[in-house]
């Protein structure tokens, strides 16, 4: 219980003495701009073991290692970015998704990063999905060109369109308690989803 005389003022005290320290810290109840200043963002994404290296893409891919405290520019600029995916078991890896450029891929925290685009035929890529179960399969879905998959971390991919009515595809999910059932959000068209065989252990 909080002391007498506690005051949501005195709240509202020690969130911004956590700031002036140098941890962000976002409101309670209330939005609080993190940045990247003059940033428009359109993907995001959390290192799942350490919550506090963030990534945030738009024009350029910018990374965090404070909890949006501080942000830097990675080296992949100039660039639209419609998707951002961080391997679940190998955080230094991450894939981002290009607008008209296809797929890119850092293995050393978003420092460095390489196309992959072998067998991608539409590199407009508004979405990025990785099977938590086997992170080497990636998928990404394009506009116009429906949903592709690789199973070597970005190496080569594959068209998976059978069924798929609505190629224009914005989203994807992967059912955590099935991983195999992948689920593709389409404009204009609803959701459409793919049960897929397991992958072989190698």
């Amino acid at each position: 219980m909080p002391p007498r005389g506690w005051t949501r003022r005195a709240g509202a005290l020690i969130v911004a003495v956590g700031l002036l320290a140098g941890h962000a810290r976002a409101g309670i109840n209330q939005w609080t701009s993190y940045g990247p200043a003059g940033g428009s963002v359109t993907a995001l994404a959390i290192d799942p073991t350490v919550s506090s290296v963030m990534y945030a893409g738009g024009a350029d891919v910018y990374k965090s290692s404070d909890g949006g405290q501080h942000w830097a520019a990675t080296d992949l600029t100039n660039t639209g970015v419609g998707a951002l995916a961080i391997d679940p078991t190998a955080t230094a890896t991450l894939y981002a998704g290009i607008i008209g450029g296809g797929v890119y891929k850092s293995t050393d925290g978003g420092q460095h990063w390489a196309a992959v685009n072998t067998g991608l035929t539409n590199t407009s890529i508004y979405a990025l999905a990785i099977d938590p179960t086997a992170t080497a399969a990636l998928y990404a879905g394009t506009d116009g060109g429906g949903v592709f998959k690789s199973t070597d971390g970005g190496q080569h991919w594959t068209a998976i369109n059978t069924g798929l009515t609505n190629t224009h595809v914005t989203a994807l999910a992967i059912d955590p308690q099935t991983p195999t059932t992948l689920y593709a959000g389409t404009g204009g068209s609803g959701v459409f989803a793919i049960e897929q065989e397991s992958p072989t252990p190698p």
